[in-house]
């Protein structure tokens, strides 16, 4: 959860066996918009990655 200025806001410290994921929104004035996303699982020694789709920007 947020708190409207990017903050994350947690009552528990992530553990080991929890999914995360993180969300940007892109938008341009005339362009558009574009939104990013990573899927992460918490794991003992760290993060896996779990999106396994190319991010390739030009």
């Amino acid at each position: 959860m947020m708190d409207g200025t990017g903050s994350l806001l947690f009552d528990v410290p992530l553990r080991s066996g929890m999914v995360f994921s993180s969300e940007a929104f892109l938008t341009h004035t005339r362009v558009g918009a574009a939104t990013f996303e990573q899927n992460f699982i918490i794991t003992d020694t760290g993060t896996e990655l779990l999106t396994k789709t190319p991010m390739i920007f030009w």
